[in-house]
This record gives structure tokens, C-alpha cells and sequence, in this order.
């Protein structure tokens, strides 16, 4: 029970902290994994429109 609990709070990727793990969130990754992501959504979001 204690290895799903940590994995719950601490591994798994949470909607509410824009779909960062915690550890990611509140480090200085955040901003790096941000502009990563920014490229892809506006590529998937051009797709779409076609």
C-alpha cells in the first residue's frame, strides 16, 4: 500500500500541475519541459485544423 501511495503523490503525472510529476513541477525543469512541449501542441493543433 505504501509503494501506490508514493506513487500516486509523488511519480504519477497530475492534470492540476499541467501534467508534470511533482518532482518536475517544482524544480527548474518546469520551464525546459514547457517550451518542449509548446512546439509539439502547435504542430497537433495545425494537424487538426486540416
Amino acid at each position: 500500500m505504501k509503494r501506490l501511495v508514493d506513487y500516486y503523490k509523488n511519480h504519477r503525472f497530475h492534470e492540476s500541475l499541467n501534467n508534470l510529476i511533482p518532482a518536475d513541477a517544482y524544480s527548474e525543469w518546469t520551464m525546459k519541459i514547457n517550451s518542449m512541449r509548446e512546439p509539439i501542441k502547435q504542430k497537433i493543433m495545425k494537424f487538426r485544423r486540416i
